[in-house]
């Protein structure tokens, strides 16, 4: 995903699509800033590109999504401002109650 364009670049099988990965990876290349962008506009942009992506997966009923990030730092900022984020609905939401609740009732006191 990048600027609202999503590249599949594994198919169903898991077979590495090297086509569509080049022309992500070009474009993001092409949509770099490198002149006057100061870490914190740099942040915020890529804050901004996680609601971004987030509001074209539940636009295009592409939830529940895996998305890999591999900076820590980057993930935990992620994490953060999507906190507010809702994705479920009612009644995905009671299923998400019972299930821990049975979950938890399943543990022994003590790990509770």
């Amino acid at each position: 995903y990048f600027k609202n364009s999503l590249y599949k670049i594994l198919d169903k099988d898991g077979k590495f699509l090297s086509k569509n990965y080049s022309d992500a990876s070009g474009d993001a290349k092409k949509g770099k800033d490198k002149k006057g962008t100061t870490s914190h506009m740099q942040n915020r942009r890529e804050l901004t590109a996680w609601s971004q992506l987030l509001d074209y997966l539940k636009k295009n009923n592409l939830l529940p999504t895996i998305v890999f990030s591999f900076s820590k730092r980057k993930c935990e900022d992620a994490a953060t401002s999507l906190a507010s984020s809702d994705l479920n609905t009612a009644s995905e939401k009671s299923e998400v109650h019972v299930f821990v609740e049975h979950s938890f009732n399943r543990l022994t006191p003590g790990d509770r």
